[in-house]
Formats: structure tokens, sequence, C-alpha cells
């Protein structure tokens, strides 16, 4: 017997509203949500559940590195051999100092953002990364200063 597809329902408007209040405060409450956006708190419950079901919403901490003694910050941009794309992508994507690595457009194949405790570290890391068969180059940016973390606004 095939298997059913599962119908992802729309996101509306209520949908927006819970995500954007989660994103300023994944803590609180569903009655608490469900008083701002005058809804039921089975509502909010249910809808947060479908959400996260169907991969809509993800709901996670994000700690601070730097907390974690994590002080160096860097985007790295990864140009690659055409064929060898996913095989640098999986080598990269199981590294515990990865964390976002996205396929790109232009100048480089792959952007990683990448956190470790100091610049020692991030030469480590850049001379495994050269290593990787089907790496050609990379370009590394330390960051100095992180004015923003986390996701932009889906509504």
């Amino acid at each position: 017997m095939p298997k059913r597809e599962r119908k992802v329902p729309k996101i509306d408007e209520t949908d927006r509203r819970i995500i954007a209040l989660l994103q300023d405060d994944a803590r609180q409450s569903n009655a608490a949500i469900a008083r701002i956006i005058d809804v039921s708190e089975a509502t909010v419950r249910r809808r947060i559940k479908i959400m996260v079901d169907n991969s809509t919403l993800t709901i996670r901490a994000v700690p601070n590195p730097v907390k974690f003694g994590l002080n160096t910050t860097a985007m790295i941009g990864i140009d690659v051999e055409p064929d060898k794309l996913e095989t640098v992508a999986n080598a990269l994507k199981v590294r515990d100092e990865v964390g976002f690595l996205g396929v790109s457009t232009g100048r480089y194949d792959l952007v990683s953002w990448v956190q470790v405790r100091d610049l020692d570290e991030l030469r480590l890391f850049l001379e495994v990364v050269s290593k990787i068969p089907g790496v050609r180059k990379t370009e590394t940016l330390v960051l100095l200063d992180v004015k923003k973390r986390g996701a932009g606004r889906v509504n």
C-alpha cells in the first residue's frame, strides 16, 4: 500500500504571531501567548505541536558561545571542486566547531559559521578543512563582535 503524504497546513496569521512571540521568548507559556493573541491556550498548544511535527518550527536553546569559552567566531567561505560538494559538506557538518553550513551562490560554494576557543584553535580547524578532498581554497573572516544571534523574522 502506498504511503499517504501528510498535508502540511498553510501558515496563517495566527501561526506567524505565535512564531514571532516564541522568537522573542521561547520560554513563555502557551497561556501567555494565548492571552497576547486572543486565542485559547489549547489553540496555541495544538498549533505549536502541528508546526513542530511538520518541521515548520523547531524550538531549541541557543547558548552564548562566549559563556562556554568559545571566544573566536569566524565566517569561512569555501571553494569546492564541483563534484565534491556533498563530500566536503558531509565532512564539515559533523564538526563541533561548525554552527552553520550552507551551500551558496557567488564566490564560494559553501559558507560556514565557526566558533572556537581562540585563534590557535581556528588555525587548527582551517588546517583540517584544507585537507578535506575537494577543498580548493578558503577565505576566513574573523568576527570581532556579534551584534545579533538567532533566526530572522518570518512574519
